[in-house]
C-alpha cells in the first residue's frame, strides 16, 4: 500500500540535510512547499486587524516553515520518519514541526 507523508518543517535549515538523507536512502522523489501556519492570516482583533501587515513586516509571529510531501510505499515509511527525526529532533518539542501520514488509494503520473 502507498502511503502519503506530509512533514511540515518550522527548522528550515534542517530541510536540505533532511532531503540528502532520504535520497541515500533510496527516497529521491517529493515536494517541497514554501509555507506558514495560519495564525498571521487570521487575527480577531478588531482594533489592530487593519495594522496587521505591518505588524508582521515588524515582529513577525513566526518564522515560515517548509512542507515536504512524499507518496512512498509502506515499507519505506518509518525510514522517511525516522530520517526526518534524526534530523530535526523531537518533533513534540519547541514546536519543531509535525509528520501526519495519510492511506493513497491511487496515485499515477501525469505524462502527455
Amino acid at each position: 500500500m502507498l502511503k502519503m507523508l506530509v512533514a511540515v518543517i518550522n527548522v528550515v535549515d534542517k530541510v536540505d540535510s533532511i532531503i540528502s538523507a532520504l535520497a541515500e536512502g533510496g527516497v529521491t522523489g517529493g515536494t517541497v512547499l514554501e509555507s506558514s501556519g495560519l495564525h498571521p492570516h487570521i487575527d480577531s482583533d478588531d482594533d489592530t486587524h487593519h495594522f496587521g501587515f505591518l505588524r508582521q513586516f515588524l515582529k513577525p509571529e513566526r518564522a515560515p516553515s517548509k512542507t515536504l510531501i512524499f507518496v512512498v510505499d509502506e515499507g519505506k515509511v518509518e525510514f522517511v520518519k525516522n530520517t526526518i527525526l534524526d534530523c530535526v529532533g523531537d518533533l513534540s518539542k519547541e514546536n519543531l514541526g509535525y509528520i501526519v501520514e495519510l492511506d493513497v488509494a491511487n496515485a499515477s503520473a501525469i505524462s502527455k
